[in-house]
């Protein structure tokens, strides 16, 4: 499965081509290519036996190191499928044991089978041709690689890497200087057993996978992870044009216990319990409440933010030029949660500005027409025709639920408790338009519909919102506009254009922005910051590859702060989850692994905040994703605890860790919420067509 994310189409299209006119045993088998709405599916042979850097570390877990001897069959292998390539003029530019997969686990096997896969860099090549792309990966480029002036030959110096590699268990090379000879001479010749010392100080063998691959198993976690929400989305929206699925039950905030699949560990579970108050202190599990207020976010660093425009085809040269806005306004939205940059999954690169949006379907009691916002007046007097449903942007810390009720009141001058909400019916809408105040930047409203009735048990108030007795209600909105409103029966809301439903596929194809950096650009960064890369990989230390996994994820950011030092921030939003009925608190009691042990630690729920996400998105993300909890049913409080702590950490050589925890109050809202308490006052204006009638209303 390619990312039309990842490649354009043509290139995935090209790639397909070049594997169809492909016959040779150690190269993968084509057998057909499919164009779906996110991906573009390549049938080849399945091989169950890993990429050959599996096997290799397999094999030094198991047994030891290779002896060369026992992977003859498998450079063969490797040199027939190079060898195949080039007498049909096509070079690969990208051989990397990552790319070679193996028909069994174990490589040393003299019937092992390896295949060339992955040809997204491959093209068309005569012995003679020389080419100047910078494509594939670093680690294995020869000299004319990283001079641009290169041919047939780097697929061979690839290969003698990947050699090296599985005898040796290390790279040959680090960087750049080491593949080049000093002072443009020759290297002299290593004195005898002078090479193992060397070696130490190399990386292991393996290497963060590049985007556009085939097989699954070569795909790097944060492409990985959105491929399968992208998939599972598909397969939801599948069953149910099969009418195979039932709407999924957000209502574990009604179940004394429950378990849920762990979102992070694959095949794991997660235990949860409410818990008495005493209980919970009793475990020193709600100690926050003398924390302090959560700082304002770290600035978003601005020339990283405007490289991540300029790689997803946007200009940033034509922001803040004439009415349109600064690139510190979009980034500003962005740390502030106003709006989120995502990427369409049916396009190339196509990275687009997403903001919620909740839209009331308000309805008399008997249900016969709807509210519709036909004009708007301004200060100034002009006026313009809108003809839409009411609706508002959704604030960070709100729910749907929330917003409805924030459009009432300060929209309508409506107190809540007059309205009965259907949350169970909420449809979704991603309506799509160009932003005038961010040139070249796609804005995508994704829009809840909310259907609600007017249902006050005053029967003066029915009157005055009945469908006969207000054809038209203005009222004043916050800025100053003046909104006006009318009731229309749906068909006479089509007529006019307004849009009521929901039109077409409603499975959105947005997912996550990348965010991070694959292992090379990590290698780079550490090395232009002169943190020794060396360190990293042994005793106890984490990878390269694992620290690139780490920030691809966004569970860890990189952050240089002013004395010039490289910090590793580690953040996390704990959710203190409250029942104000039964007076209880949510509690993770234990973890499930994988493979079926159990371990018992009472902790708040909480999860890995992203550098790129609000924190009350991310406490919104912990309800719905991580417990299984509709949003809707729980108020978050905008009051943010904090607490910061400064580690010397193994796992990052040469780099300070911060570990960040934001603490984020959340209440169950009864079931019977009368959502607003005491007396409140009403005063409505309404026009039909004769002459201005008044009329107030209070309630004790």
């Amino acid at each position: 499965m390619v990312d039309k994310v990842e490649t354009p189409v043509e290139a995935i299209k090209k790639e397909a081509e070049i594997l169809q006119s492909m016959d040779h045993p150690n190269i993968v088998k084509f057998h057909g290519v499919y164009y779906e709405r996110c991906f573009v599916c390549i049938v080849m042979d399945k091989l169950d036996g890993g990429d050959l850097v599996e096997g290799l570390q397999r094999h030094l877990k198991e047994r030891g190191q290779i002896n060369c001897l026992d992977v003859v069959h498998v450079a063969y292998q490797m040199a027939a499928s190079i060898h195949y390539l080039h007498q049909r003029n096509y070079m690969h530019r990208d051989v990397k044991g990552d790319n070679y997969l193996m028909d069994r686990k174990n490589m040393t096997d003299k019937q092992c089978k390896i295949v060339l896969t992955d040809f997204g860099t491959a093209c068309t090549a005569t012995p003679s041709d020389r080419l100047s792309s910078g494509v594939g990966t670093k680690i294995f480029w020869s000299p004319e690689f990283f001079d641009r002036d290169y041919g047939h030959k780097v697929d061979v110096w690839a290969m003698g890497v990947i050699m090296y590699g599985l005898v040796s268990g290390r790279f040959p090379f680090r960087d750049e200087n080491d593949v080049r000879p000093p002072d443009g001479a020759d290297k002299p010749a290593e004195e005898p057993g002078t090479q193992q010392a060397d070696v130490k100080t190399l990386d292991t063998f393996g290497t963060q996978r590049l985007p556009a691959q085939c097989p699954e198993a070569g795909v790097n976690d944060g492409i990985k992870e959105r491929r399968q929400e992208l998939i599972q989305r598909m397969n939801r929206e599948a069953e149910s044009r099969k009418g195979n699925v039932t709407k999924r039950q957000l209502q574990n905030h009604k179940h004394k216990k429950f378990v849920v699949a762990d979102k992070i560990v694959q095949g794991g579970k997660a235990s949860y319990e409410w818990w008495s108050e005493d209980q919970a202190k009793k475990d020193k599990l709600l100690d926050f409440e003398n924390l302090a207020a959560a700082p304002k976010d770290d600035p978003m660093d601005l020339a990283m933010f405007r490289k991540t425009l300029v790689e997803h085809n946007i200009d940033p040269n034509q922001f803040g030029v004439g009415k349109a806005k600064g690139i510190e306004q979009l980034a500003k939205e962005v740390e502030t949660g106003a709006s989120r940059l995502m990427l369409d999954a049916q396009q190339h690169k196509k990275l687009v500005r997403v903001v919620d949006i909740v839209v009331l379907k308000l309805r008399p009691d008997d249900g016969s027409r709807l509210l519709v916002e036909f004009k708007e007046q301004f200060p100034d007097g002009r006026e313009r025709e809108t003809l839409r449903l009411p609706g508002t942007k959704k604030e960070p810390h709100e729910n749907a639920r929330q917003t409805s009720e924030r459009i009432l009141r300060e929209m309508m001058n409506m107190d809540p408790s007059m309205v009965t909400f259907d949350f169970s019916t909420v449809e979704r809408q991603e309506e799509e338009t160009d932003s005038p105040s961010f040139p070249g930047v796609t804005t995508v409203y994704r829009k809840e519909l909310v259907e609600c009735k007017v249902t006050t048990p005053d029967k003066a108030l029915v009157m005055l919102f009945s469908a006969q007795a207000a054809p038209r209600a203005p009222r004043s909105a916050p800025k100053g506009n003046t909104k006006f409103f009318t009731w229309l029966t749906d068909s006479e809301a089509e007529n006019k254009k307004v849009k009521l439903k929901v039109h077409g596929s409603q499975i959105s194809t947005l997912v996550r922005a990348p965010i991070g950096l694959d292992e090379e650009a990590l290698r780079e960064y550490l090395v232009s910051h002169s943190i020794d890369i060396s360190k990293f990989g042994h005793d106890g230390t984490k990878s390269l590859k694992e620290f690139s996994s780490e920030l691809i994820k966004g569970e860890t950011r990189l952050l240089q702060v002013s004395s010039g030092e490289i910090l590793v921030i580690t953040e996390v939003v704990m959710l203190i989850l409250h029942n104000p009925e039964t007076k209880e608190t949510l509690v993770q009691t234990a973890q499930m692994w994988p493979d079926g042990k159990t371990s018992y630690q009472a902790r708040i729920p909480g999860a890995k905040r992203r550098p790129d996400e609000n924190q009350f998105l991310c406490a919104r993300r912990i309800l719905k994703r991580q417990l299984e909890i509709d949003e809707n049913a729980v108020r978050i409080s905008k009051d943010v605890g904090y607490i910061e702590e400064d580690r010397s950490s193994r796992g990052y050589p040469g780099l300070k860790t911060v570990y960040r925890k934001r603490v984020i109050k959340g209440e169950v809202i009864p079931s019977e919420d009368p959502q607003h308490l005491g007396p409140y006052s009403l005063t409505i204006v309404l026009y039909n067509s004769c002459a201005p009638v008044s009329g107030n209303s209070t309630r004790k």
